[in-house]
């Protein structure tokens, strides 16, 4: 990933090296806005926005565990790297697969005292992933340090690149399936690293997990949406059926026909 021109010289980064810092880095901004949108999709949107909190915590949290351990991390720095990349992108389908698995119902938050748990569950889980996408960050900061100015720019631009890309992918893509565009990202940012670095072990390694990422969001529920939930009730009609579906940075929407819909003009929505 880098090379030295003279002896005691700083070591001259790569091409690879800024853009696997650059695709990183938008996996995790774009991971954000998944889970977002998981959020709004599954209950409220209010909070999915927590996720920006969970993401400074994460990085606040590595920054300090690194300053305190600046001497072991530079000493094995390779080992630690290795592992927070091949960590990062099946931990974001692991996380969101075990959160929708933890049945959380913001309705019953005020009236029953174990929502509350289970929403800090929720944010917990959520929270694990960003751990080793701050390592990762940190790591090559740590190595970047004497050309900071070029690296902080590779994770700017490619948060900034990413983060279009995603909202670009949410009018083609499904809530459901969001996942997948951070979880490409960092696969491509693992092949390049590892494939420039000659390491085809490691990188067969991430190819096999996002594989076994991919399946998984599939076969496993992505988004439990709230059985109270106004489009919970049209999809339990017995001639329920779906007749529009669009999706979009805006949102979500979906159109279903029943003949149990009945409406009385001038009243109250209620009057179904």
């Amino acid at each position: 990933m880098n090379s030295t021109s003279s002896a005691g010289a700083q070591p001259r980064l790569s091409l690879s090296f800024y853009l696997t810092v650059a695709l990183i880095a938008g996996a995790v901004i774009a991971y954000q806005i998944a889970i977002m949108r998981i959020f709004s999709v599954a209950s409220w949107a209010h909070f999915g926005s927590f996720v920006v909190g969970l993401a400074m915590f994460g990085f606040g949290l590595v920054s300090a565990i690194m300053c305190i351990g600046k001497a072991h991390f530079e000493r094995h720095w390779d080992r630690w790297i290795t592992a927070a990349l091949i960590l990062f992108g099946p931990l974001m389908v692991a996380a969101n697969c075990v959160a929708q698995a933890l049945p959380f119902n913001p309705i019953f938050l005020v009236s029953d005292p174990m929502q509350k748990w289970r929403l800090a569950g929720n944010f917990l889980i959520y929270f694990i992933p960003f751990l080793p996408g701050a390592f990762f960050l940190g790591l090559v900061f740590l190595r970047g340090q004497h050309v900071f100015g070029k690296v902080y720019f590779a994770d700017l631009g490619g948060s900034g690149v990413c983060g279009l890309i995603f909202l670009l992918a949410m009018y083609v893509v499904l809530p459901h399936h969001l996942i997948l565009v951070p979880l490409a990202m960092w696969l491509v940012a693992a092949l390049i690293w590892f494939l420039s670095a000659g390491r085809r072990v490691a990188a067969l390694i991430c190819i096999v997990l996002a594989m076994g990422a991919t399946v998984a969001t599939f076969l496993l529920p992505q988004i439990t949406v709230s059985s109270y939930k106004g489009v919970s009730y049209a999809r339990n009609f017995p001639d329920s059926e779906r007749i529009y579906r669009a999706t979009s940075p805006h949102g979500l929407m979906e159109i279903y026909a029943s003949s149990y819909f009945h409406f009385a003009p001038g009243l109250s929505a209620m009057a179904a």
